[in-house]
């Protein structure tokens, strides 16, 4: 079955499989992160708002082999399990005082994702932007994250600027979404009960949230920082973007190039990730005592201009030999 004739399917005989108050089932296209499109089913119900849930995923599974019935089945269970029993105000969205305390961070890669930066604020960082979402679990009683994106026209009703809105964003981000700094060998012992050798001599830690969503984030908030800094006892680290929901930090190293990290962050982007998981493929810096967050190559050119003036100064120290006369 082709893609469109399953979408439609889905439609036409996923109602009645659906609580009475349900009077109509939508298909619509939205685009996501990294400019990827997915198909969502929209419900049309008794109270003002309803789960969206995406085809995409489905489609996949019954290319694979699982019936048509056993996917009308799971998407039915679905959206009994995340449809809300009571009205949702909406209005409140669009209350400054209510969403200040509900908005937060999330980190994508700027030239993936300029189409859907047109219509929403943003702050650039190097060559990413944090974007802005408001979160909604806490409201819907889900233990899920569950989030509605900003939109432009939602400043222009706070009439607050993108400034005001990331100050509210910071603590937030960072009380709702509660970052966990992990070793990878804690990871690997928690998995297997085993312990590793070379990670541990590798130092290598993950940056994620309570959630494992949108953490990569994290990295920008200065109490996460500090936490990475005393952590590793360590100023400078290089920051592995390994998805937009987490990062990797191990110490920097001066003897290994950062273009080495990057070949490998493009291998396993390519090979390991969906698309719309991808945060970057370039290799960053923090300097945790500067509260800074650069691209590694900035940051090595930046080294070099460095160490270059103090060459300079050194050489300009030196006393001059004085002139010798030519013998006679």
């Amino acid at each position: 079955m082709k893609w469109e004739m399953f979408v439609e399917r889905i439609k036409e005989e996923i109602l009645p499989q659906l609580p009475g108050d349900v009077e109509e089932v939508m298909a619509f296209d939205v685009t996501k992160n990294n400019g990827i499109v997915y198909t969502g089913l929209s419900f049309k119900n008794a109270q003002n708002i309803a789960p969206t849930i995406y085809l995409n995923p489905y489609y996949q599974q019954y290319l694979s082999g699982r019936s048509f019935e056993a996917i009308l089945f799971d998407i039915a269970e679905t959206y009994k399990d995340n449809c809300r029993t009571e009205d949702f105000d909406v209005d409140q969205l669009l209350n400054w005082d209510f969403a200040k305390s509900h908005v937060i961070k999330r980190l994508v890669n700027f030239d993936m994702n300029k189409e859907l930066l047109k219509d929403a604020p943003y702050t650039q960082i190097e060559d990413l932007a944090v974007v802005y979402q408001i979160s909604v679990s806490d409201i819907f009683g889900s233990e899920d994250f569950a989030t509605i994106a900003v939109h432009n026209r939602f400043l222009n009703e706070w009439n607050v600027t993108t400034e005001e809105l990331d100050k509210a964003a910071v603590e937030n981000t960072r009380s709702l979404l509660k970052p966990r700094l992990i070793s990878l060998q804690e990871i690997y012992s928690t998995i297997t009960g085993e312990e590793l050798p070379f990670l541990r001599e590798m130092g290598v830690y993950m940056l994620s949230n309570q959630y494992r969503i949108n953490a990569a984030v994290h990295i920008l908030d200065e109490k996460v920082m500090d936490e990475v800094k005393e952590t590793f006892g360590k100023d400078v680290l290089y920051v592995i973007p390994s998805s937009v929901h987490d990062m990797l930090i191990m110490p920097y190293d001066e003897d290994f190039a950062f273009e080495d990290l990057e070949e490998m962050i493009r291998e396993v982007n390519e090979t390991q990730l969906l698309d719309s998981e991808i945060l970057s493929d370039r290799a960053y810096i923090l300097d945790a005592a500067e509260k800074r967050f650069m691209l590694a190559s900035k940051y090595e050119e930046r080294k070099k201009e460095r160490e270059l003036q103090e060459k300079m100064q050194e050489m300009s120290k030196e006393p001059l030999e004085p002139e010798q006369k030519p013998k006679l």
